[in-house]
Order: structure tokens, then sequence, then C-alpha cells
């Protein structure tokens, strides 16, 4: 789509490494992707990389879209005070049904999570706003709750259940035009 992406991957995915890309390329909008709990933010093997009231002002001025549990509880909201333009994120612990092998292409439990949480980032790659991004995840997991809720699959309430939990879950924060 044109964008430079920095990708920051397993054993790259560390702390200093995340803190020198920010401050190296400045990035309009971050995406990170990890563990979390409601007011810390963990990358690769679980190291804390983002605390409420600690250096979450990195974050400031940025789009942030965090693919983490729970971080949408205080992180989130002190990103967003701290001068955040917009975050979104999960104030819930995201979870999902995975068949296996894990592989979300032909898993046909995982695909809806993963389509919920791709149409988001989609959409803002594509320079829609942060509230279109919402709305097309709202959308998205919508569309898979009906169709899960016409198959004929035992597991078909398990991933309702869970589709809702995370839709639910989900937090807009900050500017919703950005």
């Amino acid at each position: 789509m044109g964008w430079f992406v920095i990708d920051l991957y397993k054993e790259d995915a560390t702390k200093e490494k995340i803190i020198d890309a920010i401050a190296t390329y400045n990035p309009d909008f971050f995406h990170p992707m990890g563990h979390g709990n409601e007011s810390t933010y963990t990358a690769q093997n679980k190291e804390i990389v983002f605390q409420a009231c600690v250096n979450d002002d990195i974050l400031s001025e940025r789009i942030s879209y965090f693919l983490s549990c729970l971080v949408g509880a205080e992180l989130g909201p002190s990103i967003v005070r701290k001068g955040g333009k917009a975050f979104q994120g999960w104030q819930v612990e995201f979870t999902w049904i995975v068949d296996s092998p894990y592989d979300p292409a032909i898993d046909p439990y995982a695909k809806a999570f993963e389509e919920m949480v791709n149409s988001i980032a989609e959409v803002l790659l594509r320079g829609g706003s942060i509230r279109e991004a919402y709305n097309a995840g709202v959308r998205k997991a919508n569309e898979w709750i009906d169709y899960w809720s016409r198959q004929d699959d035992v597991r078909a309430p398990e991933v309702i259940k869970w589709l809702l939990w995370d839709k639910e879950g989900l937090v807009l924060l900050g500017e919703e035009t950005v």
C-alpha cells in the first residue's frame, strides 16, 4: 500500500528495539501484538515495553492499535491522556477458538477472529479513520456471529460466545476521526 513498515518480529521485538524504532522513525501508527495486562504491554519473552503512567507518553501524537489482552483498561486511557491521538485495543482477555493444527488460512474457527482483527488494521492502512476501523472490526465480528449461528457445528456456540466477548471488549479512545 506504499507504507514504510518497521516489522520487529520474534527476537527483534524487544523493548530496546521498539523504543528505538519509535524514536528513529516517528511513526504515525503503532500496531503492537503481544501480551499484556490492564496497565502493561509486553513483547517478546514477555519483556515489559510500556506501562501506564511510566513511559506511555512515547506514544503521544500517534494512533495505536494494540492486539494485546486487557491493555484497553488502563494503558490505553493513559496513552490518550498523555497526548495519544487515538487508541484501540481490548479491555478484556482477547480469546479465540482454533482447530489443530493452527492455521487461520484453513482453520474454520480461527478465521473469524483473524478477519475481525485484521479488518481493523486494514481500514487504518487504507486511510480510514480509527472510528471506521473500529466499526469494521465490529461489523466483521457480527458477520461471523451470523455465519456461525447458521452452522450445524458442535463448536458454533463457543465460537459465537468468544466473538461476542472480543467484540464487546474492544475499546476506542481519543479522536475518532484521525
